[in-house]
């Protein structure tokens, strides 16, 4: 070969590729399996807590088992345990919830009225501010939306709950 010739290229069959190709294949791959759970979420954020769930129940159910309870009846205590612990939690949470949204008129009348010194407090200071374009910063809807939107997530937790049950069971 003389010395003005073209570099070698590489030989038949071998493929040459970019330095940043493997990154960025292996964010592709994040993405699509990020996008997946995500479309999935309905379905696997269940069997997630389903899967703490069992990891947080298997040391008890062992050491009944150590115990000489068998195996059913040490996954069935276990599971009766959590059950009670889960009523009196939803008992405790569903009480304070009651007992905000019925104070949630009192709170919201509140808020306007502390709005209102707000707003003469800085008409005061000789900022010229209407309680309009307060309200676009400060929407009591908002939080009342923010509420609603809790007691939803709330629900479909409720809903679950017998499947992510039921999974754990069968994980035990």
């Amino acid at each position: 070969m003389s010395s003005d010739s073209a570099p070698e290229t590489a030989e038949l069959g071998e493929r040459t590729s970019p330095r940043g190709a493997p990154i960025l294949i292996h964010f592709a791959a994040f993405v699509v399996v990020v996008a997946g759970l995500r479309a999935a979420s309905d379905l696997v954020l269940p069997f997630l807590v389903a899967a703490f769930i069992a990891l947080v129940a298997a040391p008890p159910v062992a050491w009944l088992r150590r115990r000489g309870v068998p195996t059913g009846w040490a996954v069935v205590a276990v599971m009766a345990a959590m059950v009670c612990v889960l009523l009196l939690l939803t008992t405790v949470v569903g009480t304070s919830v009651n007992r905000f949204v019925d104070a949630l008129p009192g709170y919201q009348q509140s808020l306007v009225q502390e709005l209102g010194g707000l707003i003469a407090w800085l008409q005061g200071m000789g900022l010229q501010l209407s309680s309009e374009q307060l309200g676009q910063f400060l929407d009591p809807g908002a939080a009342m939306g923010l509420a609603a939107g809790v007691l939803t997530s709330l629900q479909k937790v409720l809903t679950n709950g017998f499947l992510i049950l039921l999974t754990v069971v069968f994980m035990l």
